[in-house]
């Protein structure tokens, strides 16, 4: 390893700063990268969980971490539907700090019935939803295969929704100011929220291209 000298500390911070900039992606809709950076932003002292699939490159790479165990993620297996029972255990442990799940419409298919359970703990979780209505990292490499996009389709759930099915408040953002809105109130209450960010999935295209090349 090397000495702690030998590192150029401000060229590593320009190199961080660079990549953080180049995952920035343009669309009149929300972009997974701008719900990172806003839900970084308004939960600056929150945990954070992340789930398997596209969203995962922005949050790993935008989230702003400083203290360990702050960011919990399954990145060796990628386990879909880790992030909301990963942020019920956290949230358990330490009842005081909210922890921020951020998991895609696919991986919350395959757990939402811990959403009760965060209900019925009355937990600080703040659910937030890349909602785009595919499992977009299958449906991008499907494309750069040139296969046709088969079984990544998930239809239009209404997240919001089932949410107040179980008595959880809940919001849909479009827009990042609806996004911040929705944040403000879900940091400030004592209590499970989830908002459904709906994004542009044709957005992760160019991210994944900046990541992966």
């Amino acid at each position: 390893r090397l000495p702690r000298s030998a590192w150029d500390l401000e060229a590593l911070r320009t190199t961080v700063a660079g990549q953080r900039e180049r995952l920035r992606v343009e669309s009149d809709q929300l972009t997974a990268d701008r719900v990172v950076r806003v839900a970084s932003r308004m939960a600056p002292d929150a945990r954070v969980t992340v789930d398997a699939g596209a969203h995962m490159f922005p949050a790993t790479m935008l989230w702003r971490v400083i203290r360990p165990n702050d960011m919990l993620i399954s990145n060796g297996l990628s386990t879909m539907g880790f992030a909301l029972p990963a942020a019920i255990g956290a949230a358990l442990i330490d009842r005081e700090r909210p922890v921020v799940a951020l998991i895609g419409d696919g991986g919350l298919l395959m757990c939402v019935g811990e959403l009760l359970t965060a209900v019925r703990e009355q937990l600080h979780i703040i659910v937030v939803v890349f909602s785009d209505g595919m499992l977009s990292l299958i449906d991008v490499k499907q494309r750069q295969h040139r296969y046709s996009p088969r079984g990544v389709t998930l239809g239009g759930v209404r997240w919001a929704s089932i949410a107040e099915s179980f008595r959880m408040p809940a919001y849909a953002a479009t827009t990042d100011r609806e996004l911040e809105q929705a944040l403000s109130e879900a940091v400030s209450r004592r209590g499970p929220t989830l908002v459904d960010a709906r994004i542009d999935p044709a957005s992760y295209d160019a991210m994944l291209k900046t990541v992966r090349g």
